[in-house]
């Protein structure tokens, strides 16, 4: 277990250090900071799981994306690119982060066989399902903070036994595009950081019908996705839209513990009082669109757009097919930023749909903009829109995920870490909050989050996420409205 408001060692298992040959990556860029590393884990750092719309530019906080001996599709070995680490301030001994994709490398892997966390979580731990989706990350970190069995529902089970395994001390934090809910708590801290958008991958199998389909209404969405037939939208059954020409649009859908599709759901919910009532369950997925789906791969992934393709291109030449998709993560693929799951998809005609027509390039149907990009950027890449980014429907915060107790100390026997808060929270003021918690830094000083500073904040929007934050919110910031109980 890492020491809490003491300084931490910065030494590597030589285990580790043989056995990956990563040492010295991060520890290049940063010597004088704890080198970080993603998946596998090394000693001494944070560990994080969820998102897999975050897998990438977390990999990038670690110091390598992707991260040494990542497997493509194919099961070819990727280069891999170095970035700067995030690691806590000086005072804590720059503390950084081990981030564990959600979806293991190679094409054994996939949404419903997201594979293992191999050789353990953390050094000296168990080895388990991964925890695929904002949802199953923060289940696991409940399940670390509250002592409860870790096991990965709505998946293929390689690792785990049916009853679980315990997880306490072995999970730190979670990654979540999907926003905190329920009624307020203090056991899970939500924190924005940065932004991403909501849109829909689709294919038409070169008809141009699609053209339709990329300007398909919020309501048409919501009756596509409904659990029951509504009138008005050209709906033959659920999961089955039909435009003009004859055409069918077919509805695809993503793992049920992505935040992506939650917050798609939640979207399409929340318009014009069509109601929503999927709840992502396999019973209710079966009920979409079977041509979307294959016996191994019976979800999509919000950051696949080759895996969207590969199920959806035999379909029949009449048929157009959405998922829904994250906007960051194509452009980042687009860009050459982390690992590429979309290229044959966007080659073969897969694009994403502006569905409000809001973005300023709303004239070519797509939710990013193809031009006037500034740094980060480089010429010939593709950047996010920020007004499309901005809407109240479509675009939606990122977070990070933390164990409230320790961002906030206020009883006689909480650990408030230090570091951890140094990394994900902004504390402009040195106040005390009773007990032994403090908002200082060990030198008496407010900070701001080291996710929030220039050179994280970089990272992200190379990633392809937007550094604006919703209106009420800050990067860094712990609001109480963002605290949740462990089953929020």
């Amino acid at each position: 277990m890492l020491k809490y408001r003491r300084k931490v060692g910065r030494t590597l298992s030589a285990a580790i250090i043989a056995s990956t040959g990563v040492v010295g990556l991060a520890s290049l860029t940063l010597s004088s900071a704890a080198p970080a590393h993603a998946d596998p884990g090394v000693a001494n750092t944070f560990v994080v799981v969820g998102s897999n719309t975050l897998t990438d530019l977390f990999d990038a906080y670690t110091g390598a994306n992707p991260y040494p001996g990542d497997l493509d599709a194919a099961g070819n070995t990727v280069g891999v690119v170095n970035y700067t680490p995030l690691n806590s301030n000086a005072d804590t001994s720059g503390i950084g982060v081990t981030s564990w994709d959600a979806v293991g490398p190679g094409s054994l892997t996939s949404a419903s066989a997201p594979g293992c966390t191999t050789p353990s979580v953390r050094l000296g731990g168990p080895v388990i399902d991964r925890p695929n989706g904002s949802g199953a990350g923060i289940t696991a970190l409940g399940d670390a903070l509250s002592n409860t069995n870790w096991h990965n529902t709505g998946t293929v089970k390689t690792c785990t036994p049916a009853a679980g395994v315990s997880v306490t001390g072995q999970i730190d934090l979670s990654r979540s595009t999907a926003p905190p809910s329920g009624t307020p708590g203090t056991s899970l801290q939500f924190v924005p950081f940065a932004r991403d958008a909501l849109s829909y991958a689709y294919y038409d199998h070169g008809s141009n019908e699609i053209g339709l389909a990329a300007s398909l209404s919020t309501n048409q969405l919501a009756a596509l996705y409904s659990d029951t037939v509504v009138a008005g939208q050209n709906v033959l059954a659920k999961g089955v839209l039909t435009l003009g020409s004859g055409h069918t649009v077919l509805a695809c859908a993503l793992n049920p513990n992505s935040g992506t599709w939650k917050d798609f759901m939640k979207v399409l919910n929340n318009n014009n009082g069509i109601g929503v009532t999927d709840t992502a369950t396999t019973g209710d997925q079966a009920g979409l669109d079977s041509g979307c789906d294959t016996a191994l791969n019976p979800y999509g992934e919000e950051n696949r757009g080759d895996d969207f393709f590969n199920r959806v291109s035999g379909l029949g030449a009449t048929k157009d097919e959405v998922e829904p998709f994250s906007v960051a993560s194509w452009i980042a693929q687009h860009n050459a930023i982390g690992l590429d799951r979309s290229s044959a998809a966007r080659t073969g005609g897969v694009s994403l749909g502006d569905t409000p027509l809001i973005a300023n390039t709303s004239a070519a149907d797509v939710p990013y903009d193809t031009a006037g990009c500034t740094a980060p950027y480089v010429a010939g890449n593709w950047c996010p829109d920020h007004n499309y980014y901005a809407n109240a429907l479509y675009g939606r915060n990122i977070w990070v995920v933390l164990p409230y107790t320790q961002v906030f100390c206020n009883t006689a026997t909480c650990l408030q870490n230090v570091a951890l808060s140094e990394l994900f929270t902004t504390q402009p003021a040195c106040v005390a909050l009773g007990g032994p918690g403090t908002t200082c830094d060990s030198n008496g000083t407010g900070y701001t989050a080291q996710i929030c500073q220039a050179t994280a904040q970089n990272e992200a929007q190379q990633f392809g996420f937007d550094n604006q934050i919703a209106a009420g919110d800050t990067c860094g910031d712990t609001l109480a409205k963002n605290s949740t109980p462990i089953t929020g």
